[in-house]
């Protein structure tokens, strides 16, 4: 492999860290039929860990890694459409649905875990952000951000019950299902509003 251009100094190398070198992917090819993926890279030098197992005597050296794939269908991942700007996500581990929170849309997209589908679309405030779910009481919290208030979703049913007025632009929300309260936090106001459940 002929040398490459000698790096600038104007680039930069993490140092103290567990490898300690910068890379540039020159090719990447993935071979099917062997389930192989090949990268060809070249390494610009600054130190090389042990581990590499490669020899740093030249200002830059060549590599070839080859990475076994565990199947072809490794590559690939399903998804899901929902509604416009999908922002906050949240899990009902109890019941396997997903809840997402759909910024520009004003909905939450209720997914179905074990087939992936879009099961119901539930109406909620002014750009909702983020999502929290306390699985024991079947509850689900929407915090709306230009609406000042959280969404309260019945999961058993999808119904949305009367909001709750919190801090100026809330956006994080998280649930304590021991004691069953809520919290959000309130980026307008530098404040966490508490919920009790």
């Amino acid at each position: 492999m002929s040398a490459a251009p000698a790096a600038s100094t104007g680039q930069h190398h993490r140092t103290g860290s567990l490898i300690n070198w910068v890379f540039k992917v020159t090719k990447a090819r993935i071979d099917l039929g062997g389930l192989t993926r090949i990268l060809e890279m070249r390494f610009l030098k600054e130190s090389v860990h042990p581990a590499l197992r490669l020899v740093t005597g030249a200002a830059t050296i060549g590599a070839m890694l080859v990475l076994p794939l565990a199947s072809a269908a490794s590559a690939a991942s399903p998804t899901i459409s929902v509604g416009s700007y999908p922002y906050g996500v949240a899990i009902n581990p109890s019941t396997n649905t997903i809840y997402v929170a759909n910024n520009s849309g004003n909905s939450v997209s209720v997914i179905d875990g074990s087939t992936n589908t879009v099961t119901s679309t539930v109406t909620v405030g002014t750009h909702p952000y983020g999502v929290a779910v306390n699985a024991s009481t079947h509850t689900v919290y929407v915090t709306n951000v230009s609406g000042h208030e959280v969404s309260v979703i019945n999961s058993s049913n999808n119904h949305v019950k009367s909001p709750v007025a919190v801090g100026i632009y809330p956006e994080g929300v998280a649930v304590n299902p021991s004691t069953n309260k809520i919290y959000v936090a309130n980026v307008g106001g530098n404040s966490v509003s508490v919920i009790n459940g």
